[in-house]
């Protein structure tokens, strides 16, 4: 019991410090880098002439008691929706989502000056690449639609057997893309402190272990731990470098 009430204290602290700061464009960089995502809906729609409809989403996704950081995000886009939804992976979750070409243009416009870091950056390409094809009402007839779909699926995850099974039956397989060559950089030159803060804000943990055996003074030893996770893909960061100054 009191464990919960000191939980929720430090919660309603942080809360308080963050809604009285100043993000920083490179921390929200770095937290989209974590805990952002590009995507595209696909949705069967035997009304629509073609008889589906992809949508474009932009959104952060994190544990419902960071609520007040997702909200201070939003306030700083000025764009988008805030919303909460129930238990996913046993915890609620909240949202920061932008869905219309004019207000996703302001999220694209943010990269440009503070470009994304991590392997997310060729996934947010990608989904340039399809919302330009989306904006320009390209995916509006067949073969348009059908390169949307093909870039869609490569985005991020492949899209669900049950919808390519519908695509094929409407209109054929989908065309293999080939992008063009991405070189591979070892080590990574990160542009700002804050971005590190923000990354870490979304994938760092900071713990600690009991040891079982006693000291010579009879308390127990505690070992702490800092740690961030991320894919294989991005395991360049380990080794990163961070220049500039620190606003």
């Amino acid at each position: 019991m009191f464990k919960r009430h000191y939980d929720n204290l430090l919660i309603n602290l942080d809360n308080i410090l963050i809604s009285q700061s100043i993000l920083s464009p490179w921390f929200i960089t770095g937290l989209i880098d974590g805990e952002g995502y590009f995507t595209f809906i696909i949705t069967k729609n035997i009304k629509s002439r073609l008889g589906l409809t992809i949508s474009p989403r932009f959104g952060i996704c994190m544990h419902k008691r960071d609520s007040v950081l997702i909200k201070k995000i939003k306030n700083y886009f000025k764009v988008g929706i805030y919303k909460e939804s129930g238990l996913v992976c046993y915890f609620e979750v909240c949202y920061f989502e932008v869905s219309s070409i004019k207000e996703l243009e302001i999220i694209i416009n943010h990269f440009k000056y503070f470009p994304l870091q991590s392997s997310k950056r060729h996934a947010f390409y990608i989904f340039l690449i399809i919302f330009e094809l989306y904006k320009n009402k390209i995916h509006l007839n067949r073969e348009g639609l059908m390169l949307a779909l093909a870039y869609i699926n490569i985005l991020n995850k492949n899209i669900k057997t049950d919808i390519i099974n519908y695509i094929e039956n409407l209109y054929g397989h989908l065309s293999n893309i080939i992008l063009p060559p991405i070189k591979i950089i070892e080590k990574i030159l990160i542009p700002n402190p804050w971005w590190i803060n923000g990354f870490i804000v979304g994938e760092g943990s900071f713990t600690f272990f009991k040891r079982t055996r006693f000291t010579v003074s009879g308390i127990k030893k505690i070992r702490l731990y800092f740690s961030f996770w991320n894919f294989t893909k991005n395991a360049r960061f380990l080794s990163f470098k961070c220049y500039n100054s620190l606003f």
